[in-house]
């Protein structure tokens, strides 16, 4: 009876090994956890930083044909920016002059107004128009606050 009330403890040359490798389980699911959310932080930063420039980068390459009224221009411009590997982007082009125009404006605008920390006097100064032209676009494309 007494072999069957003690307890048979494991030896220490299986103990201390078992609880290392848990340990170093434990570190590194916490090291990879980190270093993943850190990537991925990293990763959404340059995508953001790429899909901004690009998109700056075609606009800056659309507005002076928009200004110009030069719908053959425009089209070439977003036919080559759709064969660069942006299919979406040429998906969604817009198909009137009028529309490119506006879309042109408002991504003007939206970018002079982050830029200027949303004043309407330093932004309509940097975008060349009067305050009260730059306040009824921002109305018209629905940025304005009220």
């Amino acid at each position: 009876m007494r072999t069957l009330s003690k307890r048979r403890e494991w030896p220490i040359t299986i103990k201390v090994p078992l609880l290392v490798a848990a340990l170093m389980l434990a570190i590194s699911f916490v090291i990879s956890n980190t270093v993943r959310s850190r990537l991925a932080q990293t990763q959404e930063r340059n995508l953001q930083a790429l899909s901004r420039t690009y998109v700056e980068g075609l606009s800056t390459n659309l507005l002076p044909h928009m200004l110009r009224e030069d719908v053959w221009e425009v089209f070439d411009a977003l036919d080559r920016a759709s064969k660069s590997g942006s299919r979406r982007f040429a998906s969604a082009a817009p198909r009137s002059l009028a529309n490119a125009r506006e879309a042109a404006e408002r991504q003007q605008i939206t970018l002079a107004l982050s830029e200027n920390d949303g004043q309407i006097g330093k932004t309509a100064e940097a975008l060349g128009v009067s305050r009260t032209t730059l306040w009824e676009k921002m109305k018209r494309y629905g940025l304005a606050d009220s």
